[in-house]
């Protein structure tokens, strides 16, 4: 349960970094800043089962109120979870798909994305990073 703290235990020093990375330094001890950096990109990378995807989402949820323009989750252990992920999402904000395939629809979701100024993209399960290159 993401609401849980404790579903974090032990990663309050690793969630306070991430904070920082896109915020600023000291942002968790200064309070919340109002604006995002343009452009922030964060990786969160090691071994399977050790609470990758938990500590995202719990990020994601106590920062969600930042990202006024949308929190947008995408699965991508493979291509296809990819595309569907991308579809689900096109929905989310309210988009059409093309029907022209990953590629386009991709195109489609990511002008959205870069008319916003407030957006969160979570990828997960990019073990195999030729699946983000498609």
């Amino acid at each position: 349960n993401l609401h849980d703290d404790k579903t974090l235990c032990g990663r309050q020093r690793e969630l306070d970094r991430i904070v920082d990375a896109f915020w600023g330094k000291n942002a968790t001890s200064l309070g919340i800043q109002t604006e995002i950096p343009e452009f922030c990109l964060q990786v969160v990378n090691g071994m399977g089962g050790i609470g990758k995807s938990a500590f995202t989402a719990k990020y994601a949820l106590l920062w969600k109120k930042m990202y006024r323009d949308g929190v947008f989750y995408f699965n991508a252990e493979s291509v296809a979870s990819l595309n569907i992920s991308i579809r689900k999402n096109l929905r989310r904000a309210s988009l059409r798909s093309s029907g022209g395939g990953l590629f386009d629809d991709n195109e489609i979701f990511l002008q959205y994305v870069y008319s916003k100024t407030k957006v969160l993209l979570l990828y997960d399960g990019a073990d195999d990073l030729s699946v983000l290159e498609k």
